[in-house]
């Protein structure tokens, strides 16, 4: 074994080297086009995904699709060098791999320069022990003849000649993947030869991560979105109508119109359509086309929707503009709500006259809310978001602007949040703005300087030496121009307190807002309040037993209320003669506001002889009451309907009460006969019922033997028929018997008021007002409250049963005598008014007896008084 040579021959060691060097070129070429084709075809994949879209009118990638793509190449390039070149090339490739690569290349060889690579390993091995760790066959310490390997290496020579290590690879692939990688390089390198500037941004955009767009065709931007405003009312707060975009979004309010325009640039090319592209909060989306508005050659094109304007949006919208190749969004429209009064409260304080409290937290009430004249308001508007500004208009009065801002407090500099009130020379102007500079040098009415600061989370003005000037809830300053300004410490921006001094009118307030959003309230909201003047008090009175004439001793009962809405005053009987001035007698009420005073006419005479009554004058009577109002003029006076009574003797008086106690016995004697006839017509029940429980029939009965055309009734027709005669006759004797007991009753009080009458003008005697009461009025009454009543329920009695198996002739007799008693007892009361009747026909003889005597007396007097002056003449 030592005797064998341990080296390869030479030119088998150059062909194993040989292959060993091209194989390692071959790892390197394939590798480095295969990383060329990749970079170089996702430079024009990512240039394609990048700009294809814009000619479509969409957008480029975005910077995060731009940055993964980066990522991808980057990592598959890598991928690529490290499984192609960086695991292959750095291999040690052993002298048996290459020659096993010969023999399946070169079949030749048979074997032989596997083996001669295999022997000349093993006896090296033998010669110098190593440990070779790339091999993996077991090798047997053994010996081989010099001649047998001389002869194997001979053999492998032999087979070397025209083996061409070249044909081990596969030259048309790697051809392949060289020539497309220097076809991409030169298609890289031609478009940016050719259109450098387009090869320099896609270089940057895919590579670098520049956001600088591709160029365009055509070039558009959205030139305004203005919010139409048709017949809008309210005011506007000089905000343009046309609104901008910030960062993409711009505020809407809720149902509002927006229209939309967009400018296409003349300079580029004028795309032929534009289209919007939208979707909703909801997730609606959609498309809508645009249309061309005005517009030239070479000038700018516009464009609108074609439904234009988007009316009534309800919801938050993203949407594109799409022109040609252009495309610009998203941009937003948010939808928000319509600033709005959400509730209105009262705080004010009635007049003094009025001696109400104070009422605070009122609710307001559309078209119900009233408060006096003159009464102090404070309105507590509250609305549904923060507000920057609010407008109101009193068009009676001004307009007015509140502006919600901070200023410095002069203490510490730090901010309070205020508002502040500017008002209006008249209701048709506009109130003036004020600037920043103007708040910094406000002065008070005496031309001090003013600055303000927190005391006790009250609202100050203070001098610039910080001396308090003034602590209220509303602080009004001046401006230098001389415009009044009011102050108020502001904690929230969703209320405002607007104070009315004196409510001397209806008021009207129309309220317009403009919110944090800047958003314009839709229609101004209308605050009413009326305003109710203070009314006369109201005197509701009568007079009681006081006809249309009186004596002139005459009593005057009055009854009744005075009232008024916020306390009466004084209150007095306006008594107006036929001569002279009014006279006037004061009248205390009771409990507040009932009337309960006589006019004594004799007492008052005592007091005053203006008072006196004259037979034949006549009295104008009335009563009159003032309240407290004191705002302008003097107190409101009510006064009652007037009464006009005649002034009559004592005896004239009478006689006329005589004539009415005789219309009223002649009355009274017609009600007696309406119940003598309901009697009779009981008494016809009786006899009917009679008739029919003993199965008789009476010749004078009204029941109709025969019907109208003359045939004769059967004997059930003429039951019912009988039947329902006594069922009419009792129903109209209930009828009767009600009515009969309203007009006694009505008769019983007109004797009631001859008595009163009497009594109120101290005329007769106490006899004969005891007469009319003891027994004409009394027994009257008795019969209408207790026989008449009693009367009814008898006669309801009846008619319940008749028609019924019942037995009716208990219960029309029971009637009947109850008829029977009423009219006795009415009777009896008619006996007492022809009694007294011949009474007052007495009573009448005698005075007509006394006005003779008095007469004769008179004229015997003057007969004396002549003969006296006769004699002497």
């Amino acid at each position: 074994m030592n005797n064998l040579t341990s080296q390869l021959d030479p030119k088998i060691q150059q062909l194993l080297q040989t292959l060993r060097a091209r194989i390692k070129m071959y790892v390197w070429a394939e590798g480095i086009s295969l990383g060329v084709i990749w970079v170089a075809s996702m430079f024009w994949v990512g240039l394609a995904m990048d700009y294809l879209p814009i000619l479509v009118g969409a957008n480029e990638l975005s910077s995060v699709a731009r940055a993964i793509l980066l990522v991808v190449v980057t990592a598959a390039f890598g991928y690529i060098l490290y499984r192609w070149v960086f695991q292959r090339a750095f291999v040690a490739f052993s002298d048996r791999s290459m020659a096993i690569l010969l023999e399946r290349q070169f079949s030749n060889f048979n074997d032989s320069l596997v083996t001669s690579v295999t022997l000349k390993k093993n006896s090296t091995r033998a010669a110098t022990p190593t440990n070779d760790n790339n091999e993996t066959d077991a090798v047997n310490d053994v010996t081989y003849s010099r001649q047998m390997l001389s002869e194997t290496v001979d053999s492998a020579l032999l087979s070397l000649r025209g083996v061409d290590v070249n044909q081990v690879f596969n030259k048309r692939l790697l051809l392949k993947r060289v020539a497309l990688a220097i076809a991409l390089v030169a298609s890289v390198t031609l478009f940016a030869v050719t259109n450098e500037s387009m090869a320099n941004l896609a270089m940057r955009r895919l590579y670098l991560l520049d956001g600088e767009k591709w160029e365009r065709a055509a070039h558009i931007q959205i030139a305004g979105v203005s919010v139409i405003r048709d017949n809008f009312t309210g005011y506007d707060f000089q905000t343009p109508e046309q609104l901008n975009f910030i960062q993409g979004h711009v505020k809407v309010a809720r149902g509002a119109a927006l229209r939309i325009l967009i400018q296409a640039d003349g300079n580029k090319q004028i795309p032929e359509r534009c289209s919007f592209h939208y979707e909703t909060a909801d997730g609606l989306s959609g498309q809508r086309r645009l249309i061309k508005e005005g517009g030239a050659p070479e000038q700018d094109q516009y464009f609108v929707l074609a439904d234009n304007p988007i009316n009534g949006i309800s919801e938050s919208l993203e949407f594109e503009i799409v022109g040609h190749d252009h495309r610009i969004g998203p941009f937003y429209i948010d939808v928000v709500e319509s600033p709005e009064i959400s509730q209105v409260t009262l705080d004010y304080e009635y007049p003094a006259y009025t001696e109400l409290l104070p009422v605070e937290d009122q609710d307001w009430i559309p078209g119900r809310t009233s408060l006096p004249l003159g009464t102090s308001v404070k309105l507590n508007l509250l609305t549904n978001k923060p507000v920057q500004q609010l407008h109101i208009v009193d068009s009676t009065v001004a307009q007015y602007l509140v502006t919600y801002t901070d200023i410095e407090d002069a203490r510490n500099s730090k901010q309070i949040p205020v508002s502040i009130l500017s008002q209006s020379a008249t209701p048709a102007d506009a109130p003036q703005l004020w600037s920043e500079s103007q708040l910094a040098n406000l002065t008070n009415a005496a031309g001090t300087k003013m600055q303000f600061t927190l005391e006790n989370q009250q609202l100050c003005a203070c001098d610039e030496s910080q001396n308090i000037l003034e602590t209220n809830s509303a602080i009004r300053c001046l401006t230098a121009s001389g415009q009044q300004l009011i102050v108020q410490l502001a904690g929230d921006r969703s209320a405002f307190p607007f104070p009315v001094e004196h409510l001397n009118q209806d008021l009207v307030l129309n309220v317009s807002l403009l919110d944090i959003d800047g958003i314009i309230s839709n229609e101004p909201f209308i605050v009413g309040i009326a305003a109710l003047a203070d009314k006369a008090p109201s005197v509701e009175i009568g007079l009681m037993g006081i006809g249309t004439a009186v004596t002139p001793d005459v009593i005057i009962p009055v009854t009744g209320t005075v009232s008024d809405d916020y306390g009466v005053q004084s209150s007095w009987f306006d008594v107006q003669l036929d001569e002279g001035d009014p006279l006037k007698f004061s009248i205390t009420l009771v409990e507040g506001d009932q009337v309960q005073a006589p006019l004594d006419f004799r007492e008052q005479r005592a007091a005053d002889l203006r008072a006196e009554l004259k037979p034949g004058e006549k009295i104008n009577l009335s009563v009159r009451a003032n309240d407290n109002y004191d705002l302008q003029g003097d107190p409101n006076i009510g006064s009652s309907s007037q009464f006009t009574l005649d002034v009559v003797t004592p005896t004239e008086l009478l006689a006329g009460l005589e004539r009415r106690e005789l219309s009223l016995r002649q009355r009274y004697e017609l009600i007696i006969a309406e119940v003598q006839g309901m009697r009779d017509s009981l008494q016809l029940v009786l006899e009917s019922a009679t008739q029919l429980e003993n199965n008789t029939t009476d010749s004078t009965s009204e029941a109709e033997p025969e019907d109208n055309d003359g045939n004769q009734l059967s004997p059930e027709e003429k039951k019912l028929r009988e039947q329902s005669l006594r069922l009419l006759r009792t129903q109209r004797a209930i009828v009767q018997s009600q009515k009969s007991n309203q007009e006694s009753l009505g008769i019983a009080i007109s004797f009631d008021d001859i008595r009163l009458q009497l009594m109120n003008n101290r005329v007769d005697t106490e006899d004969h007002k005891n007469r009319l009461l003891q027994k004409i009025s009394d027994p009257l009454r008795l019969i209408c409250e207790v026989e008449f009543p009693a009367l009814d329920i008898e006669l309801t009695e009846l008619e319940t049963i008749i028609g019924g198996k019942t037995s009716q002739i208990d219960q029309a007799a029971s009637a009947l005598d109850r008829a029977d008693v009423v009219l006795l007892k009415m009777s009896v009361v008619l006996d007492n008014m022809l009694e007294l009747e011949t009474y007052n026909e007495l009573i009448d003889l005698i005075r007509g007896l006394i006005d003779d005597q008095e007469q004769i007396n008179e004229k015997t007097q003057q007969e004396r008084k002549k003969q006296v002056l006769d004699l002497l003449k």
